[in-house]
């Protein structure tokens, strides 16, 4: 094999490691927003279970506000009944005191249906506080390992950068050019010849390709992709 091929062939492989590791340190943010969208979902989940909570606890506030003033107006109603002399009045009276009753005793029904309903909007704001509290450390702990992992790939692309510059350095300049145009039009640049086939377009090779390829002057390419050829040992 040609010694310019055999260099290419490693600077391939170094700029597809340049590749994986730049795509993994460009999905991190994505991963991380991900990763913060199920934290505020969960805590969206809380804030909702919450709000409920108190609007019943609100209703029921406002209940036992309604049920004090008809009390009040009840022993109002009873001081009036016992001041009057007037048998019709004292009648009348006493309806308004039944009837306020009557409300009271829907009012406390309606206070007991809440109270219920607070014990079951409590239970599912703790549920929704402890998952929330389980997704918070798994974020976190998800976050911190991407962070890392970002780190980590971002050295390992720094050194693999590194080593791609020195090796391309002993790359004929006509050579590296072409395989450059190449690699950012079509990669992989370079491609082994299969069965009389290009390994990159996968197209039948005529002669002349598969001459230039056993050939030692100038560069072998593919007719049909422009690729880079070579002939496997």
């Amino acid at each position: 094999m040609r010694p310019e091929i055999t260099a290419l062939l490693i600077i391939q492989d170094r700029d597809t490691k340049i590749a994986t590791l730049s795509k993994e340190i460009e999905s991190t943010p994505r991963m991380i927003d991900a990763a913060k969208r199920r934290l505020a979902s969960d805590q969206a989940k809380v804030d909702a279970a919450k709000a409920q909570m108190m609007d019943l606890e609100k209703q029921i506030k406002s209940l036992e506000i309604d049920t004090e003033t008809r009390r009040n107006t009840i022993e109002r109603l009873k001081t009036q009944q016992f001041e009057t002399r007037k048998n019709e009045e004292f009648r009348a009276l006493g309806n308004e005191v039944i009837r306020y009753e009557n409300e009271i005793s829907e009012l406390e029904d309606q206070e007991l249906e809440l109270m219920e309903q607070v014990e079951q909007a409590h239970a599912a704001l703790d549920q929704a506080r402890e998952r929330l509290a389980q997704v918070e450390s798994s974020v976190e702990k998800e976050i911190a390992e991407l962070e890392q992992r970002s780190a980590n790939r971002t050295t390992q692309l720094e050194e693999v950068q590194s080593d791609r510059a020195t090796k391309a350095a002993a790359v004929p300049e006509d050579w590296l050019d072409l395989y450059n145009k190449i690699l950012d039009r079509t990669p992989p640049a370079i491609a082994p010849i299969t069965h009389g086939t290009c390994g990159g377009c996968h197209m039948k090779l005529i002669g002349g390709d598969l001459s230039a390829a056993r050939s030692n002057e100038g560069i072998p390419q593919c007719s049909s992709c422009g690729r880079i050829i070579y002939l496997q040992d």
